[in-house]
């Protein structure tokens, strides 16, 4: 095939004409040529949704408006004639989606993430998984190399019911998770949600449970409460034990308010050694190191602080709708020039 004989170079602008199904027709022309097209074909992230009854996996790259591809899974009996197939799944196009059609769309999952992994490099994963049977089949793939081991996963349902105490009951094995989205509610006398602070990006949609008390015993990396009931008072309090040594491995911590009143500007500072932003000292815009649409978020006029026994700097960005404590591991780090600048707090990402 003459496509072989191409540079990688030229072979990327011909696949970028095609048609995601072409794509897929071409990978199936011969043996050499799925690892070609990996080689090109490189995603920022994979989306997965098992929450309607319509499944889907979707291909992004960070920068552009559109998903590259669009992938359903639906419950349909029909046989479509067409000679494209994944294993026993016959696909189609319609209106640029990708189609395949079986009347157990959750059991199909393992074998289109099998092919797509021949065929695309992802850098990051997301799955949203309801709460049901959908999620212990999934269980199984927290560990497939789609993900490249950056796989957040957002666990949303209703009431978790008993019986599931902790997260090893909840996902049997989750160490290789990158991040944990927690979209349902749970009772904090029957589930410990401890380990769940162990991975790398958490998220509670509700975070109404957390306590002054109950934050101070916590030790995370980045946590985002898209909700919460935390005072001004218990704000402070947190950064003052931060700057005396508690969460030692923090990145960043945002909370969102559920109305406009926000922290109060000079209270949140209460206590505090606080420095103005210097050039010599840190960058003056901070990285929003998301895995979906990273920015570059301005902070020349915000609020630094130092961690007395290393000298490690922290930034307050206090905003009337949300507020971040964002430290500085790298004071002043590279970024990718793609990344937009703003001065917005963008609202939940992970």
């Amino acid at each position: 095939m003459q496509l072989l004989a191409l540079p990688p170079a030229v072979l990327g602008k011909v696949l970028k004409q095609l048609t995601p199904l072409q794509i897929f027709e071409l990978s199936q022309s011969s043996m050499r040529m799925p690892t070609l097209i990996k080689s090109i074909m490189a995603f920022d992230r994979i989306l997965i949704d098992l929450t309607k009854e319509r499944k889907s996996i979707i291909f992004y790259n960070n920068w552009e408006r559109e998903p590259a591809i669009f992938f359903h899974v639906d419950y349909k009996p029909d046989v479509y004639d067409t000679k494209l197939k994944i294993g026993k799944l016959r696909i189609t196009m319609t209106d640029g989606h990708l189609h395949c059609y079986t009347k157990r769309p959750g059991s199909c999952l393992k074998l289109c993430l099998d092919f797509f992994f021949t065929i695309f490099h992802c850098r990051s994963g997301l799955a949203t998984v309801k709460l049901d049977g959908h999620a212990s089949k999934f269980r199984r793939l927290i560990f497939h190399p789609i993900f490249n081991n950056r796989l957040v996963l957002k666990l949303c349902g209703g009431t978790l019911k008993r019986g599931y105490n902790d997260m090893k009951t909840l996902l049997h094995e989750y160490e290789h998770l990158e991040g944990i989205v927690v979209d349902f509610q749970f009772r904090i006398d029957y589930f410990d949600p401890t380990e769940i602070f162990t991975r790398n990006r958490v998220c509670f949609i509700n975070g109404d449970w957390i306590t002054c008390d109950i934050l101070l015993r916590l030790n995370f990396t980045r946590l985002v409460l898209a909700s919460h009931k935390l005072t001004t008072q218990d704000m402070n309090a947190f950064i003052r034990s931060w700057v005396s040594g508690y969460c030692p491995n923090l990145q960043r911590f945002e909370v969102f308010h559920n109305n406009n009143s926000g922290f109060h500007p000079k209270h949140i500072i209460q206590g505090l050694d606080i420095q103005g932003w210097h050039p010599e000292r840190r960058h003056e815009n901070v990285v929003m190191d998301f895995l979906e649409c990273p920015y570059i978020m301005k902070a020349r006029d915000e609020i630094d602080v130092r961690r007395r026994k290393d000298g490690m700097l922290a930034t307050i960005v206090n905003k009337p709708k949300s507020f971040m404590f964002v430290v500085w591991h790298e004071r002043f780090p590279e970024y990718n020039p793609k990344y937009r600048v703003t001065s917005k707090h963008v609202p939940v990402n992970f």
